[in-house]
């Protein structure tokens, strides 16, 4: 191993990082490098009502020591066992860090503090998709302040639409067995 090499492309890594923090905007002041990925399932158990259909789980790269570093900003985000995902709304709160969305099922809204969205910087990709339909993901900055169990707050939110015609993709009606992986990397406060 070249040691030359690997400390050259650490502070190459290092002035990539500065340089990303160097652009955020003014409105992002405060803000903190997050990654993760987050795992959307329908096991298919059932179980007595109120047990939900769907689960999720975030978590970071578990390998890594710093991983919860990662995921500090998602508030309540457990990586080590999957949580039933709720639907969210005026009255029912996050659990695990997420939920989606009562009124559109097509949004996963995540447990952050206020994110104004112009301090939005960050990707989005799915990682996999076992479900046999084509799907789009896109992170924005929730611009409703939807209230989730009396908490107005603008929040990452990820947007998922049908691969081909682009209509909303409704999550609640995962097939049972069926998995959907999505990461997202970026900042936030």
């Amino acid at each position: 191993m070249n040691i030359g090499l690997l400390h050259q492309q650490t502070q190459g890594l290092q002035a990539t990082s500065d340089a990303m923090t160097q652009a955020l905007p003014a409105a992002a002041a405060g803000a903190v490098s997050q990654s993760f990925t987050i795992s959307l399932r329908n096991p298919g158990d059932g179980g007595a009502p109120p047990h939900p259909l769907f689960q999720h789980q975030i978590g970071a790269d578990p390998s890594n020591s710093q991983a919860g570093s990662f995921l500090s900003r998602i508030q309540g985000a457990v990586g080590n066992a999957p949580t039933d995902t709720p639907t969210v709304d005026a009255t029912n709160d996050f659990a695990g860090g997420a939920g989606i969305l009562a009124a559109d099922p097509s949004q996963i809204l995540f447990n952050t503090a206020s994110q104004p969205p112009s301090s939005h910087f960050g990707t989005v990709a799915i990682v996999f998709n076992s479900t046999g339909t084509p799907l789009n993901v896109r992170a924005i900055i929730d611009p409703n302040f939807t209230n989730i169990n009396g908490n107005k707050v603008q929040r990452l939110v990820f947007l998922f639409t049908h691969g081909t015609s682009g209509v909303p993709a409704d999550l609640l009606t995962i097939a049972i067995g069926k998995q959907i992986d999505i990461s997202w990397s970026g900042y936030l406060l």
